[in-house]
Order: C-alpha cells, then structure tokens, then sequence
C-alpha cells in the first residue's frame, strides 16, 4: 500500500472527500497522491470515484486497465461491473461480480447488485444464493430478507417465503408496503 511520503495523507483526504460526495475534491488529492506514487489502491478508487460521478467511460478505462495490469483489487472488479451496467452492458457485470467477490467474499454491496442483476434476468436461483449470503454475513439485513422471501415465493416456496416476509418485516415495520410500492411483491 501507500509507502511514499505524502501519498498517505492525500489517499486519506481523498477517501474523506469521497465520504462526503465532494468527488471533485477527492479527485484532486488522489491525482495527487498518484503524482508521488502509482500505488493500484488510489487508482482503484479513483476509478470508483468516476463511477460515482457516472462518468461511465473513464471508470471503465481506468478499472479495466487495473485488470488488465493483473492488479487483483476487489475495487477495480467491482467497479467495472458496476461500469457495465451504467452502460448497459449487462452480460459481462456477472462476471466481474464474481471476480470482486473470490477477493472480498464479504462484501454485501457486491452480492446485492449481482443479486438484483440476477433477479431482473430471471435467474430466481443465483439470485437466492446472492441474497442468502448477504443475510449470512449480515443477518439483520431486512432488504435481502424482504427480497429473497419474494424469490422464494416466485419459486413456490410459501413457507420459506412467509417466514423471511415475516423476518424483514419484524425487523424493519413497514418494508413489506415499501417493497411493493416499488412493484416487488410475492
């Protein structure tokens, strides 16, 4: 990681800029930060940086290159993927899902966009095993509760439907109305 000196202290601004949306700023202390070192962490989340200010292409750009360097960055995966759907692009997103995640099998961002990917191609299956490994790093997560009782009821599983329904519901009153305002229901 960041060993040059100085580059810490702008990589550290810049996430904190970052924190607090101002990208712009964020952007200016990673670039920086990249003039003392060419460390892949500040390019990795520069990249999502543009990903955030939905610059499609030069998120792309820059996350594909890191991949193509051989760079294994959990972020650059993620953000590539992410790219891809911003552009439409949705056959390649799974795969740099799984990617992203064989480096950081936790991370419930990366099952929950893979998992409403799945869900919208009608992949109830895949879905699931998304959705149920976010509810095992992440127990409480009444979202992926709420979402994976509907995948179950889609799949005429009504017991374990009710049961994760009932579960999201407890734990956040009211989802159950949330969910299908936005057309997501059993």
């Amino acid at each position: 990681m960041l060993n040059a000196a100085g580059a810490d202290a702008y990589f550290t601004r810049g996430m904190a800029h970052m924190t607090q949306k101002d990208f712009d700023l964020a952007l200016s202390d990673f670039d920086a930060g990249l003039k003392i070192t060419s460390d892949n962490t500040v390019l990795a989340f520069r990249s999502f940086v543009y990903l955030m200010k939905r610059d499609a292409e030069r998120a792309f750009i820059e996350s594909d290159a890191l991949i193509r360097q051989g760079a294994n960055s959990f972020m650059a995966y993620f953000v590539r993927a992410n790219t891809h759907l911003l552009k439409d692009e949705i056959a390649p997103a799974p795969e740099d899902f799984a990617q992203g995640l064989r480096l950081n099998p936790n991370h419930v961002q990366a099952y929950n966009a893979r998992g409403m990917l799945y869900f919208q191609a009608g992949a109830l299956k895949e879905s699931l095993e998304d959705l149920s490994s976010i509810v095992r790093i992440s127990p409480n997560a009444s979202p992926a509760i709420m979402m994976r009782g509907i995948i179950k009821s889609r799949m005429g599983d009504a017991a374990g439907a009710k049961i994760d329904i009932d579960a999201a519901e407890a734990l956040t009153p009211g989802l159950t109305a949330e969910f299908a305002m936005r057309g997501l229901t059993p």
